[in-house]
């Protein structure tokens, strides 16, 4: 089975960090890859340290995307990448060396072809340098996107060929693009693997937009969700999953409102008639917050919890 993997790593002032990127890539126990970094108009030396480090390494380039945004780099590399699977990576994440290995392994009893991609787990890196591994124990690719369990960018491998589907990444969006791309690929094909180890390492850094514009990644996420419950009412899904949905859809609505109530009541209007009711404990929806909600709405329910954190 041909499995050659491109590594796509968009950087944008990345010299703090980016080479070690690079050598996780370099160090991979897979050898059938190729490393595609795009920069991604970077003011610092990001440039001249990519090309010097990768001047004499084969299967290795460098190329520019003036248009701004991670989304617009990754898909220059799209368009460069000879290989049939696709690593993404963050200039400032890192992969352990068997990572790329040992989801190629997985696919070799597959028809390559039919899987959309590969859902991995991942160590998250704190600011101070401490490790902890994040292990969804996943079975439904539909349940693990509706629980925002599905992988991410790097821990993830990706079908060129789906990926060229769906034309790529969302080069518009400011947040939540990873989740966009894979509600997408997922509707266009949703049979996909589950890697169980965790072999990327995503490190916090703290110009992250989920830091800087916290309101504006929540309510991205909720226009997400928003289109995946549309795709899962056309096909008839199960009561179940939408009600989980709703569920998850409610508890990102009430986080949002903590910043901007008016946007998420906008929003919690638009998905969610007078009859839904919040569901327990798992979902952070404390029993007088349900009884309340039931009888008076979201507003007076917010407004309630909001006086009783204050006396408490």
């Amino acid at each position: 089975m041909a499995s050659k993997v491109s590594v796509i790593i968009p950087c944008f002032n990345a010299s703090r960090h980016v080479l070690r990127a690079v050598e996780s890539v370099l160090e991979q126990t897979w050898l059938d890859l190729e490393l595609i970094c795009v920069d991604n108009n970077s003011s610092d030396d990001t440039l001249d340290i990519l090309r010097t480090r990768l001047k004499e390494v084969p299967n290795a380039m460098v190329l520019s995307e003036k248009k701004k945004g991670a989304s617009a780099a990754r898909n220059r590399g799209l368009k460069e990448a000879s290989g049939n699977w696709i690593q993404f990576l963050d200039a400032d994440d890192f992969l352990m060396p068997r990572k790329i290995s040992t989801q190629v392994e997985l696919l070799e009893s597959e028809e390559e072809k039919e899987i959309s991609f590969v859902i991995g787990n991942s160590i998250k890196e704190s600011f101070d340098g401490n490790r902890k591994e994040i292990i969804y124990d996943a079975k439904d690719p539909w349940v693990s996107i509706v629980r925002l369990e599905i992988g991410n960018t790097c821990s993830n491998l990706f079908n060129k060929s789906y990926l060229s589907q769906i034309g790529g990444w969302n080069e518009e969006l400011k947040s939540s693009q990873e989740f966009d791309l894979m509600f997408r690929l997922l509707q266009c094909n949703d049979k996909v693997l589950f890697d169980s180890v965790a072999n990327t390492v995503v490190v916090a850094t703290e110009n992250s937009i989920n830091f800087t514009d916290l309101p504006g990644n929540i309510s991205r996420i909720i226009e997400v969700q928003r289109r995946i419950k549309a795709h899962l009412v056309s096909v008839n899904a199960s009561p179940e999953l939408l009600g989980l949905l709703d569920n998850m859809i409610f508890s990102k609505v009430r986080e949002l409102a903590n910043f901007d109530y008016r946007l998420a009541k906008t929003h919690h209007d638009a998905l969610f008639e007078r009859d839904f009711i919040p569901d327990g404990e798992e979902f952070g929806v404390s029993s007088s917050y349900s009884k309340v909600y039931q009888k008076f709405g979201f507003s007076v329910a917010q407004k309630t919890q909001k006086i009783y954190s204050f006396i408490k």
